[in-house]
């Protein structure tokens, strides 16, 4: 099966405790500063302290791997579709022999034997004692602690490589990189609050009669989009949602959620729970989490099929590494993968690589045929909402990564039938640059935009969102069967996810491959998408940015239509 756990390679590694020269020359690799949200406690760790670092070497051609995942998703190349099995795209990531041989001269030199964590072998872990660590890094590992939350971390303010050995490396982890002043953000900003009897009203004309109350169902999500009556009929495993964390569904409320809103579907059409690291569903109705319902139940309830749950206790800046990794490992993958969650890119200054390796592996998805789907955020220009003090915009991480399909949010109103709606986070990386499959499209929006904003945010970076969906009003069940209503791209994510599932059913149907990374295709054809020119999303004390005709950083290229999308993509 395709969710196995990720299986460890090699035998344990060996830490030596005796003193060993340092190899010179040494140069800096990495340096960073102590993040406001931690302090330097003033003490080194004790000599003896084990640390347990991961390093990740330099893959031998992973700008072939590029080139081949610009083929396999270009509509117009005749290698369109074409996907890449598990062994093909490890032949890309696999370091060379001589970047190999490099690194395991360097590690025997102080007794190490490393562990694969990868089966490319592009990541690697070991264990080490501080003062070898120490010595072989020219590194000061000490204790900072976080300031919210009292944790204790170890980390150094730099490390150095021998010259030789740098070009080989990408980086050592965990060393300066600190993770975010708070762990993976959730996406939603969800009202707890019941929802009453007589809470419904009608709002616009033109709208669907399933829209025609104050609450969104997926009922009116369905008629909104013209999305097929009959059931996608899939393999649970095609549709998958990450958890991240203590975020956990349940069946209870699951099974409430198709039977009021899905009466059309077997009563008993669930999720399959999948722990990477072997975890189990805990299935308690009183902990389970509004992240994982809402990711859950909109899924479920759009195709009527079941998916799958992918859940992974991390919540660190890695977490999201260590899930692509984890898929790769498996010979079959997801359709199709929606994720909630992020973090501000600002998390990654000076800590670049991590991120850069973690796009890398979303890149190594795509080039298997994997569509992934990421929530853009609730903070609107401001990210995560990190509004306070902020003096530019700040950009969201994974939805900034270039291999990854970024999904916003739009609202209904009593004077549009859809708009943006002011949380849906969007703007420019400052870590990737803009990609050529949208420069068309973002370039007519930085004209048409002018001046505004300017020196807020980075005019030549990847732009975001992609697409959007209704994210606002949406009702499901909360802990035992209470009735609730939520906002945020939380909910955005999975329909657009299910609206991917259907056109992949459209296209296995009629012979075709899979649609794979969609961005490419959809630049294409922003036909195919209803496009929103109301609303904007507010953030670091102003408007943010302004939706309007064509592709903008609000609501993408717009909302799906599904007929429009099955012609130009079915």
């Amino acid at each position: 099966m395709w969710y196995s756990a990720l299986t460890v390679l090699s035998i344990c590694p060996v830490t030596l405790t005796r003193d060993v020269p340092t190899l010179l020359p040494l140069h800096v690799h990495e340096r960073a500063e102590i993040p406001p949200h931690y302090t330097y406690t003033g003490e080194a760790l004790a000599t003896n302290t084990v640390l347990k670092l991961e390093m990740a070497i330099v893959s031998n051609d992973i700008a072939g791997l590029r080139r081949v995942v610009e083929d396999v998703s270009e509509p117009h190349s005749s290698r369109y579709g074409k996907y890449l099995s598990k062994e093909e795209v490890e032949a890309y990531l696999q370091p060379s022999q001589k970047a190999f041989s490099a690194v395991d001269k360097w590690l025997k030199t102080y007794g190490i034997v490393p562990q694969k964590i990868t089966y490319a072998g592009d990541l690697i872990q070991f264990t080490v004692n501080v003062s070898i660590a120490n010595t072989m890094l020219d590194a000061k590992f000490a204790t900072f602690k976080h300031r919210r939350s009292g944790k204790y971390v170890s980390r150094t303010l730099s490390y150095s490589l021998p010259h030789a050995l740098r070009r080989h490396v990408q980086y050592i982890h965990p060393t300066t990189a600190f993770d975010p002043d708070t762990p993976i953000s959730l996406s939603p900003r969800i009202s707890s609050a019941p929802v009453g009897k007589n809470s419904f009203k009608q709002l616009t004309r033109g709208l669907p009669p399933s829209c025609s109350s104050s609450y969104v169902t997926v009922t009116c999500i369905k008629d909104l989009y013209g999305l097929p009556t009959n059931i996608a009929t899939m393999d649970p495993n095609h549709l998958s949602v990450i958890g991240l964390a203590d975020n956990n569904p349940d069946k209870i409320d699951t099974k409430y959620f198709i039977q009021k809103f899905r009466p059309d579907i077997n009563p008993n059409t669930t999720y399959t729970f999948v722990g990477l690291a072997g975890e189990t569903s805990p299935e308690d109705p009183n902990t389970s989490s509004f992240e994982a319902l809402a990711d859950v139940s909109f899924t479920l309830g759009t195709t009527g099929s079941p998916v799958s749950f992918i859940h992974s206790n991390d919540e660190t800046m890695d977490a999201f590494l260590v899930i692509a990794q984890t898929l790769l490992q498996n010979n079959t993958l997801p359709e199709v993968m929606s994720i909630s969650y992020g973090m501000d890119e600002l998390s990654f200054m000076g800590s670049q690589p991590i991120a850069i390796n973690t796009c890398n592996a979303f890149m190594a998805l795509a080039a298997r045929g994997m569509t992934t789907l990421v929530a853009s955020g609730d903070g609107g220009a401001a990210g995560f909402g990190k509004e306070d003090g902020c003096t530019v915009f700040h950009p969201t991480f994974p939805s900034t990564c270039p291999y990854v399909t970024s999904v916003g949010g739009t609202t209904l109103t009593e004077n549009s039938s859809e708009t943006g709606v002011s949380f849906s986070s969007g703007g420019f990386s400052n870590l990737f640059p803009q990609p050529s499959y949208q420069t068309i499209s973002v370039n007519q929006f930085l004209s048409n935009m002018g001046d505004s904003n300017a020196g807020l945010f980075n005019k030549t970076g990847r732009a975001y969102p992609d697409v959007s969906a209704i994210s606002n009003n949406m009702i499901f069940f909360f802990q035992n069967g209470r009735t609730v209503s939520g906002m945020g791209t939380s909910f955005s994510s999975p329909v657009v996810a299910a609206v991917v599932a259907f056109l992949n059913a459209h296209r296995k149907a009629n012979g075709k491959p899979l649609l794979g990374f969609l961005n490419p295709a959809i630049y294409q054809n922003p036909g195919a998408f209803n496009d929103i020119t109301g609303g904007n999303n507010i953030g670091c004390n102003s408007t943010g940015f302004m939706a309007m005709n064509g592709w903008d950083a609000v609501t993408g290229l717009g909302t799906p239509n599904f007929a429009s999308l099955v012609n130009a993509l079915g």
